[in-house]
């Protein structure tokens, strides 16, 4: 505590004021003292000074002595780490986001994922990203996960056991939200060619040929309902290098459509 000496205020500043009522004080730093101007002055200097804290001199009325801690000194930068608690946010790490990949895979049912969205909510999480699709008699979901460290630890160690419950095979990990690339602008591929092996990786071969990044896959077999015959639809999400010239990119690829016999689209996405 520091001591310091009050200007005088009067013989009976002390006593009780015209209305009767005693002075107004404070309490603070083990003292009680009408003086607040001065008290303040003496609080801001017990951060940047070290003083021993010891009681108040005798015989100064209206001055209420706290009890006596030898051997504590005052830290010389108490203030500056009693401004840096006061001032620090103790849900700093409840505050910055973090995300959680998650594969499900199981078999097909009525209510499957709607019990599994609702498992991840009630854990404090919210869905930043969802593909759902069934993939033969088994229902597939791939999810983005954003929330909390502490509602993505709680969700990560529930998890085997939503497994189990939900009868869903579950693999999972830590990622973040996909990075921006405004270096490359994004297309819509479609094609429609006779079901023949070499389609699909064709298509990529192609596009990796340009410096493209394939985003999304979609195929589905069908047969034509006019002529019975076994027919294939590709659909893809590519991103194109900026420098990449839109009229020889078109005719390159509809160069590769001849040779598969398929009709394609290849327009940008425009949104």
């Amino acid at each position: 505590m520091v001591s310091c000496a009050f200007p005088p205020t009067g013989i009976n500043s002390h006593r009780r004021g015209v209305s009767g009522r005693p002075p107004r004080c404070i309490r603070t730093m083990g003292y009680t003292a009408p003086w607040c101007s001065h008290l303040k002055v003496a609080i801001e200097r017990a951060g940047t000074i070290g003083i021993r804290r010891h009681a108040a001199p005798r015989g100064i009325p209206g001055v209420q002595a706290a009890p006596e801690r030898r051997g504590t000194m005052c830290h010389p930068n108490l203030k500056s780490h009693r401004i840096r608690h006061l001032h620090s946010n103790p849900n700093e790490h409840a505050a910055v986001t973090s995300y959680l990949s998650i594969n499900a895979l199981g078999a097909n049912r009525s209510g499957l994922i709607e019990e599994l969205i609702n498992a991840i909510v009630e854990r404090g999480c919210d869905i930043d990203d969802c593909r759902v699709f069934p993939l033969g008699s088994q229902l597939s979901a791939n999810l983005l996960v954003r929330g909390n460290w502490s509602a993505l630890g709680r969700l990560e160690s529930a998890l085997p056991g939503l497994s189990e419950r939900f009868a869903l095979d579950i693999n999972f990990a830590r990622s973040e939200r996909r990075p921006p690339a405004p270096q490359y602008r994004a297309y819509g591929v479609e094609v429609i060619a006779p079901r023949q092996r070499q389609l699909l990786p064709r298509l990529l071969h192609f596009f990796s040929e340009q410096g493209s990044l394939i985003n999304e896959i979609s195929a589905q077999e069908f047969e034509s309902t006019h002529t019975g015959a076994a027919m294939c639809n590709l659909q893809l999400m590519v991103n194109v290098p900026l420098n990449e010239h839109p009229p020889a990119l078109r005719e390159s690829f509809m160069d590769l459509c001849d040779e598969l016999s398929a009709d394609g689209i290849l327009d940008p996405v425009k949104t």
